[in-house]
């Protein structure tokens, strides 16, 4: 895997971070209450409740991150070489654009489908390929997260 592929599953690992965070954080701020509710007065209980919310919170982001985290330890990538079973060019509107009568932003996505999956390509990719033509994807070692695709144009692979 070369250093873009790094960053984009690092850039993958936020939702990991970013929930158990905020788990943590309500935790916090609802043991502040209890705290200022309790005259200032800390107490044990109050100490091992938000140490076991961190641990809970740390154990969220593992089991979230936890393939990633192997991912970017080992580096390694696989390639899947497959065939273009279909390409669709179609007409879709942008999620929350059209407010107080203003229409949807239109725009037209491209898609190919391979091995039953769909996936979302630029213009100039959609317009290189067509179906039938072989295609290598490539998938993070572990979390099988998609790093890139790559098209063979010689059928003899």
């Amino acid at each position: 895997m070369n250093d873009a592929d790094n960053n984009e599953i690092k850039r993958a690992c936020r939702a990991g971070i970013v929930v158990p965070a905020l788990l943590f954080l309500f935790s916090l701020l609802v043991t502040t209450a209890l705290l200022i509710d309790s005259g200032l007065s800390v107490s044990l209980s109050l100490i091992l409740s938000l140490l076991a919310t961190l641990i809970f919170s740390a154990s969220v982001n593992f089991i979230i991150n936890r393939k990633y985290y192997l991912d970017i330890r080992d580096k390694e990538k696989d390639e899947v070489i497959s065939f273009i079973q279909e390409k669709q060019k179609k007409q879709d509107f942008e999620a929350g654009s059209g407010s107080l009568g203003r229409p949807m932003n239109e725009f037209i996505r491209y898609d190919i489908i391979v091995n039953n999956v769909i996936y979302k390509v630029d213009e100039k990719f959609f317009n290189e390929c067509a179906e039938g033509d072989r295609i290598i994807l490539y998938f993070a070692r572990h979390s099988r997260y998609l790093l890139g695709f790559e098209l063979k144009k010689n059928k003899q692979l």
